[in-house]
């Protein structure tokens, strides 16, 4: 390339970045300004063998997974803006092609390959490395899988096959269901009162018996 059609490319490549455009590697999207500084503490550093935290974080998410990074594919960069006294970083989002390890939730199969977008992505830094495991936390949106840009990643290095089974049971498993309690109806203090319960039926049998002494007496009086 001409050094004229360098300097026509870099600014083309600019403006696209600044507008949000997603822009492949190794072409002019290499000069799109990227995000200052490194990657903000506390991103991708959930402890994976803390089953309870990692399954308050796979809420509402829709495939939980152990993938293994093949490349960084694109980049869109989102500038930052201020308005009045607040100021809001430069973010981007990465698209990454990921070979699925292990399924733990979800419909994805292992040794597939997914695209996987980590949107909102701070600082200047790659989050994810070629070649390393990691524990994703995604929603599926068709054509690709889209995940927190800070919380939508982990470690994967340390999972064991006993600890990602735990992982998955803490995932999977039903939601339990408060047991039924039994009340006693309001006003009923004790066991009913012998006379209450007596008195019915013996109210039945004294009309009984009145009737007959009525019948007997009438049959008299007719013979």
């Amino acid at each position: 390339m001409t050094p004229r059609r360098l300097l026509l490319a870099a600014p083309a490549a600019l403006a696209a970045a600044a507008a949000g455009l997603l822009l492949p590697l190794g072409g002019p999207a290499s000069a799109a300004p990227a995000a200052a500084g490194p990657i903000p503490p506390g991103c991708g550093a959930l402890d994976v063998t803390d089953t309870q935290a990692v399954a308050a974080n796979a809420e509402g998410a829709s495939d939980v997974f152990v993938g293994r990074v093949v490349r960084l594919d694109r980049v869109r960069v989102h500038p930052g803006a201020t308005s009045g006294t607040t100021t809001s970083p430069a973010t981007r989002d990465l698209l990454y092609d990921v070979l699925v390890d292990v399924p733990v939730t979800g419909d994805l199969a292992a040794d597939r390959r997914v695209d996987v977008v980590l949107v909102g992505v701070e600082g200047g830094e790659e989050p994810l490395r070629r070649s390393r495991r990691y524990l994703f936390f995604a929603t599926d949106e068709g054509s690709v899988l889209r995940a927190d840009g800070c919380d939508g990643y982990a470690s994967g290095t340390s999972l064991d096959a006993a600890t990602l089974e735990e992982i998955r049971t803490a995932l999977t498993a039903e939601p339990e269901t408060p047991d039924a309690v039994l009340s006693k109806p309001e006003g009923t203090d004790g066991p009913p009162d012998l006379g209450r319960v007596v008195a019915p039926g013996a109210a039945v049998s004294l009309i009984g018996i009145l009737g007959l002494v009525l019948i007997s007496r009438v049959g008299r009086h007719r013979g």
